[in-house]
């Protein structure tokens, strides 16, 4: 009883098999190796962009700057009892001072567009590595994902922009018919009925079905930032939002706790956040690349 006091009851990660890029594999068994399998497993290398320097279409919708109206509403759609990011202001602050809040938000939020700046406080979160339920062996590190905390002042404004974006690619058609994730009015069920449907008519006409699923895992921590924008510009989406895009996005620092086991300082350059609600505007305009 008169012993140092000790950590011991909180959830550790165990001793990780990883593998170099000759496929020889390792065992994890630090903290500081942990961190670093865990790092390369989900960040990989981005490649190497192939943005041509080029003029752009015009673009095919106006800049509409956020309104208060907007902001209420993201408020309100937000989980009040979420774990809070690096800011440490929980959701429910926001939903229980909304009216108090949100005459100040708006000029704020209307001034990263206008002055063409980002607070390099919202580029902050936390990353924590979280085990897959129901897995039989967690010394694999395909058994553990990725929980990004953001600050909730950054992820409000991230609605708001994505209800835009969202609405003018609808308006404007810049996603593709078969798109359902996110979208209005469309859920998971549709794309499966959907695919279901397409894969009966098939059968019905004596014709095999053959379908390929890609792992996209890596999509979003591995983007190339210039590429994304490139092809945003070219779909016809206004200088405005890329380049508060790219503001928002270039050298994030995110540190990452390995489930209350370390801490350890990452600079992700160049990479869309997990669970951003941006990110299903962003992942369309990568597969349409």
């Amino acid at each position: 009883m008169s012993g140092e006091l000790t950590d011991g009851g909180k959830m550790r990660i165990h001793t990780l098999k990883a593998k170099w890029p000759n496929s020889c594999t390792w065992s994890a068994e630090t903290n500081a190796d942990k961190s670093r399998a865990l790092q390369e497993a989900f960040f990989l290398e981005p490649v190497a962009g192939r943005v041509q320097q080029h003029g752009y279409p015009a673009p095919k919708f106006e800049y509409e700057p956020v309104t208060n109206i907007q902001i209420q509403c993201a408020i309100s759609w937000l989980g009040p009892y979420k774990v809070a990011g690096p800011d440490g202001i929980a959701n429910i602050v926001f939903i229980r001072c909304a009216n108090l809040l949100v005459p100040h938000l708006g000029p704020i939020y209307r001034a990263t567009f206008s002055l063409g700046t980002y607070p390099k406080q919202w580029k902050d979160l936390v990353t924590v590595v979280l085990r897959k339920p129901m897995k039989p062996d967690y010394m694999l590190l395909s058994t553990h994902q990725l929980i990004e905390l953001l600050n909730t002042m950054a992820k409000i404004l991230s609605v708001c922009v994505t209800e835009d974006l969202v609405h003018m690619a609808k308006m404007h058609r810049l996603l593709p018919k078969n798109h359902f994730e996110c979208r209005p009015g469309r859920t998971m069920m549709d794309s499966l009925h959907y695919v279901t449907k397409y894969m009966k008519d098939a059968w019905r006409r004596n014709v095999v079905v053959s379908a390929l699923f890609l792992d996209v895992k890596s999509t979003f921590p591995s983007m190339v930032l210039e590429q994304l924008t490139h092809d945003m510009r070219q779909w016809g989406v206004p200088a405005t939002y890329t380049d508060g895009l790219h503001k928002k996005w270039k050298a994030k620092q995110q540190p990452w706790p390995l489930m209350v086991l370390s801490w350890s300082q990452s600079s992700c350059k160049e990479a869309l956040i997990r669970g951003a609600h941006s990110q299903v505007f962003f992942f369309s305009s990568i597969t349409q690349s």
